[in-house]
């Protein structure tokens, strides 16, 4: 177990060592100030603060925080996240390989299989740790320019809206952002995939990527709402049903059923092909 620690250990210090791996934490910071800033304009909140005020709230009490992270979520996760995620995952195989770093570390007596498995557990580390930063920053920076307050949760494209005080909505953002974390494993597992391949570390990437984003474009498509259940983005975007009041539980537990059979299938795959490289040559 101590010598399993210390091989996940290595692997951590090798992801958190490239500069690569905080390109898009950077990005994405720079992006949630960018939405602060324009929070601050009337014209962006407008349909928001109609909404509340026809509850007979005061809006600014809920142009909080909690609001403005929660309105963060949805392009981050949507566009950037799957991006900066894939080039992780891309990079955790394929990078070694042409770096021939990949050679030396098969010169210790240590199984493939391990090797790859280390490899997602770093991985999935950096994702829950990525996105737990990012949750904490979007509090940070919304309470900076907005202040503490409820919290509003505006998806119109998944009919959901809701209001909550201030400890209640904490735990539903809370909960979305784990729920978050587990998508980024899945879209991880996709660049992990490719990467088993044997192609440059930017192909993997881009494959990864490409699928993710053409399963989103089809499932925005309205000629397929009636199957949307089969596109993968439907089942990445489980995490909306944590701010609703009344969370459809049977959706929850069927998308998350879903992304396991990916990530078992993909992990499964990826060792194989893996098993069967040649490093050598």
């Amino acid at each position: 177990m101590i010598l399993f620690l210390r091989q996940l250990q290595g692997e951590l210090v090798k992801l958190f060592g490239k500069r690569r791996t905080y390109i898009g934490f950077i990005a994405l910071l720079l992006t949630q100030n960018i939405f602060c800033f324009l929070f601050k304009f009337p014209k962006v909140t407008r349909h928001m603060a109609v909404l509340v005020q026809r509850q007979g709230l005061d809006f600014h009490s809920y142009l909080s925080a909690l609001t403005v992270a929660t309105a963060m979520i949805v392009p981050l996760a949507a566009l950037l996240l799957p991006l900066f995620i894939t080039l992780v995952g891309g990079d955790m195989v394929a990078k070694e390989v042409e770096d021939g770093t990949m050679r030396m570390v098969f010169s210790r007596p240590i199984s493939r299989h391990r090797v790859l498995f280390l490899k997602f557990l770093a991985g999935s580390i950096f994702c829950v740790v990525l996105i737990f930063l990012l949750a904490g920053f979007g509090l940070l920076f919304g309470w900076i320019h907005f202040g503490w307050g409820g919290l509003v949760a505006f998806f119109p494209e998944y009919q959901i809206f809701a209001i909550y005080p201030p400890s209640e909505g904490l735990q539903h953002y809370l909960f979305a952002n784990a729920a978050l974390a587990g998508q980024s494993v899945t879209v991880l597992l996709f660049g992990l995939f490719f990467s088993c391949f044997n192609m440059k570390p930017a192909a993997a990437t881009i494959l990864a990527l490409s699928f993710i984003i053409v399963s989103g474009i089809l499932h925005q498509i309205p000629y397929f709402k009636d199957y949307q259940g089969w596109f993968l983005s439907h089942h990445l975007n489980y995490w909306h049903h944590f701010f609703s009041k009344t969370p459809n539980w049977d959706a929850v537990w069927h998308s998350f059923g879903i992304l396991m059979l990916y990530n078992i299938f993909f992990m499964v795959a990826g060792a194989m092909i893996f098993h069967r490289r040649d490093f050598k040559s």
